[in-house]
């Protein structure tokens, strides 16, 4: 019976014991920089027409994951306190880190035109009315109403925009739980 490989391993013992030990260090550091990928994984062919309109959509619109959307019911939606509370709310989402800009019925710009009917400029609701009109205001816009204010339901949302590298990323739990926060707060 031959003994190449046993002999092999006897022989040189140290230098490969040292390669191992150099080779495991190595791996070693490498996963230390081992990311993951929060992408969804590409099943269908570029050509495919479903994954041709997924991509075109994602050229028109940006990423397909980074919109959240909060919702608030009450009765009382238009009070003026419930107003200013939801304005703080919305503040407060901006000041978060990854959160890149938010849109609600007092942050929603409106076309304000000249006389003679051309586009002056675009204001927010919030600088056009005192908080106690902007209910008056929003139910009289009816560009506004199922879009982001429902008025059988006594209903509006708010859309919180997240930036794509922060969604991608190990740090939007982190970032979910400070919206949660912040939402828990304002209920």
């Amino acid at each position: 019976m031959n003994f190449i490989i046993p002999k092999f391993i006897l022989k040189y013992r140290l230098i490969l014991v040292i390669a191992f030990a150099l080779t495991t260090v190595f791996l070693g550091w490498k996963a230390l920089h081992i990311q993951l990928s929060f992408d969804s994984a590409r099943v269908l062919p570029p050509n495919d027409p479903t994954m041709a309109a997924y991509d075109q959509y994602k050229r028109n619109f940006g990423a397909d994951g980074n919109m959240l959307v909060v919702g608030f019911e009450s009765p009382f939606l238009f009070d003026s306190t419930t107003l200013y509370q939801w304005g703080n709310l919305e503040k407060n989402l901006q000041k978060i880190e990854g959160v890149e800009y938010t849109l609600s019925i007092l942050s929603m710009k409106l076309p304000q035109f000249n006389a003679d009917g051309s586009l002056r400029e675009w204001k927010t609701i919030e600088s056009l009315y005192p908080i106690d009109s902007v209910g008056v205001a929003v139910r009289e816009n009816p560009t506004l109403d199922g879009l982001i204010y429902n008025p059988t339901q006594k209903a509006t949302m708010m859309v919180v925009s997240i930036g794509n590298d922060m969604v991608n990323s190990s740090h939007r739990d982190g970032l979910m739980e400070q919206i949660k926060e912040q939402i828990t707060h304002f209920e």
